[in-house]
């Protein structure tokens, strides 16, 4: 039986871990430690877990009673806590946040993701866990590096639901602002590119193009170019004027202002449910692009 524990166990990330521990055949679990929480039960926070539970979460560390420590910490933290904590030495740590997940002669983390380090991962004793997106990117990428066939930008749409922010919410990741709304977010400079690159890199060395990850709101549409001609290549898209088009909000989200008899008569921020913003946008882009290649 592996015994786990668990710091940071109060966000999204830590409930899903909980649970697929709580119902793993071979796998224990001796704390769940959360400051803020500490003397509740877990199924205080993670509701979901009702009739599956008694545990209560801890501030105590003791990780000398543990074989492996999940960290569900927001990102920075890990390392944080490795520097100023001595633990033991056979303890095998896995990290769910990203502060290792980039190589480096500073640590020996092993990147987890199966599907390309599968026998590294089995035997490290440090794994760092991919992020979200850089799994379902490089998943769909990882087949074309295999075959050396990634020879130019690969563009991404992808889309995320509420929960993608953690628990906290804010002005624009909460429930209420996200449901029936898209948003752009962290257009070209988002924090999984690194890692999706050494991915690509790590089965076709040769790949140094860009990689246009653009965030509307985990599902995933790449956009691949291969051999693409002289021609092609003169009119390809200007990514500095679509960069300066996000970053001066012009390119609108899925919401249109309505009038509201029942809002005392004012006009207020609606969900767009027939992508009227959305087609207004997208014909601002097709006339500034067209008018650069003219």
């Amino acid at each position: 039986m592996i015994k786990a524990g668990i710091i940071g166990g109060a966000g999204y990330t830590a409930g899903e871990l909980v649970r697929l521990l709580l119902n793993h055949p071979e796998t224990k679990i001796v704390f769940i430690h959360s400051n803020s929480h500490a003397g509740k039960r877990i199924t205080d926070v993670h509701e979901g877990l009702y009739g599956e539970t008694s545990l209560v979460f801890t501030d105590e560390l003791p990780l000398n009673m543990i074989d492996v420590l999940f960290f569900c910490t927001a990102h920075g933290d890990t390392k944080k806590f490795l520097e100023s904590h001595n633990l033991p030495e056979n303890l095998k740590i896995i990290d769910l946040s990203m502060d290792y997940r980039i190589q480096s002669d500073d640590h020996d983390f092993i990147y987890g993701l199966p599907e390309l380090n599968r026998r590294a991962t089995c035997t490290a004793k440090h794994v760092a866990n991919p992020g979200c997106f850089a799994t379902c990117i490089s998943l769909g990428l990882l087949p074309l590096a295999k075959n050396l066939m990634l020879k130019d930008d690969v563009t991404v749409n992808a889309i995320t639901g509420s929960t993608g922010a953690g628990v906290k919410p804010g002005s624009t990741t909460h429930f209420s602002w996200r449901n029936n709304n898209i948003s752009v977010y962290k257009a070209f400079d988002h924090q999984h590119i690194p890692e999706i690159k050494q991915s690509l890199r790590q089965l076709q060395n040769s790949f140094n193009a860009e990689i246009d990850f653009i965030l509307s709101g985990r599902l995933p549409a790449w956009d691949l170019r291969h051999n693409r001609s002289e021609n092609e290549s003169r009119h390809r898209r200007n990514r500095a004027h679509v960069r300066r088009i996000l970053r001066k909000r012009l390119f609108r989200t899925h919401r249109e202002r309505k009038y509201r008899p029942e809002a005392g008569g004012k006009y207020e921020q609606m969900p767009d449910s027939l992508g009227k913003a959305w087609r207004q946008t997208a014909r601002y882009l097709l006339h500034r692009q067209s008018a650069e290649r003219s």
